[in-house]
């Protein structure tokens, strides 16, 4: 057996004063709870959620089965609570790294019976092969990338461990995909609110959280058929503790802890000479039999979607829209068709804080990953409350600020181009060509009020406006990027007008008289395509 996390400092850190220190895992939940870790240096971005995760869970596990009533900094303390976890392994076992013998549990690689060590035929020679993320050989980040690596940068290895069985996806026959996601290929979503900022500081708000709100993580998980017999069973919150043989049967809900550390594959590290590899095997069932569920296992990160043929983890796709604020929207204020996870939602101590929503999740495809989604949301105090106290009120408005954008973007920053781009009396509106061209000021247009959206609409719940006048407020906003889109465009699109300067006039008067349209609340100027004259702009604009 060798390099224990308990003892070995092997995560690189960056204190909050800038010092550069090695940590091991003790002393690293110790530094956290001290609030002292300003980054993780080797933790790449796909990766921070499921660590933040992974350290959540670990500390409210140890110290919950120890009865610990807040998190300690003395490292002392952190070794002893994480030894409770692992009390039926004297020897640590469970938290060594590379370890030969394949019937005995090493850190997230289950244990095998002895005669199956020659299942493991996969080899992954670098963390990045190994990981989560799916990069084409042109990539920067390529698979093979970084191999050859020795036990003196073994932190990298444990940050794959963790993000592969946390947000691992179906692979093909016999590699299944975590219990917390909505499918195969789904994304596994990470939401939750932050108020002061750090890792430290993070990591104790929602330890915090988790600790004050504990009787309702267990009834929601209880509802759920989750974690109903887990006991005292070491296996049934650290799951890389049991046997898992190629053929075993999946663990049922019932038998693991709603903050379970999962394994999603059978994996083994072993050493090459001086070279650390990953040996996999594949397996007959997922670890949990959890594909009934759609991902609804109680997960304190994952929103919900309601729906009425039954409940599921939501799945941002890059390919639907990620966290833009089309898709994120409905997310954060329609409590009827979704509902925040535990950690989403503030506490009553928090209602009166400012803080902000962050969302993050690895975009999934078929067979591969699909970009990387974050979004940090800021919500002043009084939109905090109100997502409480008022919270059908606020997504009215929100939905009420959405609709008014894709009308100002589909029907009249769209339309106002194609009638520059065709140029004539009358356009061809349903025109492929036209609309083709003017897609990416469209995208353009959508991209700067996804810019401005939540600060505008939670800035008028702070300021206490009304709907109608914080409506008024935003469609006077969206007027404005629409009028520096359109000017954009036109300086660069083309038109069948013979006059550049006549078709930029009547498109810009169309603008105008479709905003007035639309829109009879703001004040868009004298000119109209009832009153305008599209040829005196024209000869104006000319000289």
């Amino acid at each position: 057996m060798t390099h224990s996390l308990l003892d070995e400092p092997i995560f690189r850190i960056r204190t909050r004063t800038r010092e550069s220190q090695k940590l091991s895992l003790p002393e690293l939940l110790a530094a956290y709870s001290a609030d002292r870790v300003d980054s993780l240096v080797a933790l790449r971005p796909h990766q921070e959620a499921m660590f933040h995760s992974f350290m959540v869970s670990l500390a409210f596990m140890a110290m919950d089965l120890a009865g610990e009533p807040s998190p300690s900094t003395d490292t002392a303390r952190w070794r002893e609570l994480l030894r409770g976890l692992t009390h039926a392994f004297p020897g640590d076992e469970p938290w060594h790294l590379l370890i030969e013998d394949v019937t005995t549990p090493a850190f997230m690689q289950s244990p095998c019976g002895a005669a199956e060590a020659g299942q493991y035929t996969g080899v992954s020679r670098s963390p990045q092969e190994l990981d989560v993320l799916v990069a084409s050989k042109s990539h920067d980040i390529k698979p093979g990338k970084l191999g050859g690596l020795g036990v003196e940068q073994l932190e990298l290895w444990v940050f794959a461990l963790v993000s592969l069985h946390a947000d691992a996806a179906y692979m093909g026959a016999g590699n299944y995909g975590s219990m917390r996601k909505n499918g195969g290929y789904a994304t596994r979503s990470h939401f939750r609110l932050a108020f002061d900022r750090g890792l430290g500081a993070e990591f104790a708000r929602d330890l915090r959280a988790l600790m004050e709100r504990h009787e309702a993580l267990t009834e929601e998980a209880g509802r759920l058929g989750v974690g109903l017999h887990a006991g005292l069973a070491p296996q049934s919150r650290l799951l890389w503790l049991a046997e898992w043989s190629a053929s075993a049967p999946a663990v049922q809900l019932k038998d693991v802890h709603p903050l379970c550390l999962e394994v999603a594959r059978r994996v083994r590290l072993a050493l090459e000479g001086d070279t650390v590899v990953a040996r996999t095997a594949s397996s007959k069932a997922p670890r949990v039999a959890a594909e009934e569920t759609s991902g609804v296992v109680g997960d304190p990160w994952a929103p919900v979607v309601r729906e009425s043929k039954g409940d599921k983890a939501f799945n941002p796709q890059t390919q639907t829209g990620g966290f833009s604020y089309r898709r994120l929207a409905p997310v954060l204020f329609d409590r009827e068709a979704f509902t925040l996870p535990l950690l989403a939602r503030p506490a009553r101590s928090e209602m009166s804080k400012g803080g902000t929503m962050v969302a993050r999740a690895l975009g999934r495809a078929q067979g591969g990953t699909d970009g990387y989604l974050s979004r940090e949301v800021y919500f002043p105090p009084a939109a905090m409350r109100r997502t409480v106290d008022a919270a059908a009120q606020l997504a009215l408005r929100s939905q009420s600020f959405v609709q008014a954008a894709s009308d100002m973007q589909g029907k009249v920053l769209r339309s106002a181009l194609i009638q520059f781009v065709d140029g004539t009396d009358a356009p061809d509106w349903k025109s492929p060509d036209f609309a083709r061209i003017v897609q990416p000021w469209e995208v353009a247009f959508d991209a700067a009020v996804d810019d401005v959206f939540f600060q505008d609409l939670l800035a008028s719940v702070a300021a206490e406006r009304s709907d109608d006048d914080a409506l008024l407020d935003w469609c006077g906003h969206l007027q404005a990027l629409a009028q520096q889109v359109f000017d954009r465009a036109v300086g660069s699109l083309p038109t069948r007008d013979r006059s550049n300067a006549f078709a930029r006039a009547r498109a810009r008067s169309f603008l105008r008289g479709a905003m007035a349209k639309r829109f009879p609340g703001l004040k868009t100027g004298p000119l109209s395509p009832q009153t305008a004259s599209t040829k005196k702009e024209a000869l104006d604009e000319s000289t």
